[in-house]
């Protein structure tokens, strides 16, 4: 695998942030994050999750062949003069030549008439992969401040919701020991409530045959 193809792959692999030539500007496009779900909780009944977590599988970028945007962002880059991008472009005109060989010294041939040799083709080269190495570095210092305002700001997120989850557990416990208070209330008083209707029946009943007999003994000693 060539440099420029391993520096494709490290700036795909994370699925996060991708590279898009326009000109000399490099774009990071940053990934629509996910609204969290809503979470409602009925403190009469017992929490229970309503939400089924989807598998996930990370994604994963192999490329099989080097990204055309991104060698010509490279391109845009590179040093002034005669060298690798000019042999390229010579190689592929004489892709109908079979052999490799033949290929390689019939297009170093077609350039040094130019005036290029083989030691500029070479160092020009090198001038290539420290192109490069200064895009890496810079893609990789913009890469971490994107995914950690990214990635900060969803944790951010997760810590809110996690401490809202717990104080609506707290409240729910809260809510219950309340409610078992309230039903242990409501017996309380019922039953005193139910004491007193007895005790006042009893004295009614009780008052009410005294009365009666009293009417009867009236009736029956005072002529």
């Amino acid at each position: 695998m060539g440099f420029g193809e391993k520096l494709a792959k490290l700036a795909n692999s994370t699925g996060i942030v991708s590279i898009e030539m326009e000109e000399e500007k490099v774009e990071v496009k940053q990934p629509v994050q996910a609204k969290p779900s809503q979470v409602v909780v009925n403190p009469l009944i017992s929490p229970t999750p309503t939400y089924q977590a989807q598998s996930y599988q990370a994604p994963s970028y192999q490329p099989t062949t080097l990204d055309e945007k991104f060698v010509k962002f490279i391109e845009a880059k590179k040093p002034n003069g005669l060298g690798y991008f000019d042999f390229q472009k010579m190689k592929t005109a004489m892709s109908v030549i079979p052999d490799m060989g033949t290929k390689y010294i019939a297009s170093f041939a077609s350039l040094q008439m130019q005036g290029l040799t083989k030691e500029d083709l070479i160092q020009n080269s090198m001038d290539v992969i420290a192109v490069i190495d200064n895009e890496t570095n810079s893609f990789n210092a913009l890469f971490d401040k994107q995914s950690s305002t990214t990635l900060g700001s969803l944790n951010k997120e997760i810590a809110d919701m996690g401490s809202n989850l717990e104080k609506l557990r707290n409240q729910m416990a809260e809510l219950e020991i309340n409610l078992e208070a309230k039903k242990q209330s409501l017996k309380e008083t019922s039953d005193k409530l139910e004491v007193k209707r007895t005790e006042f029946l009893n004295n009614s009943n009780l008052m009410k045959a005294q009365v009666q007999t009293e009417i009867s003994n009236i009736h029956n000693f005072i002529k």
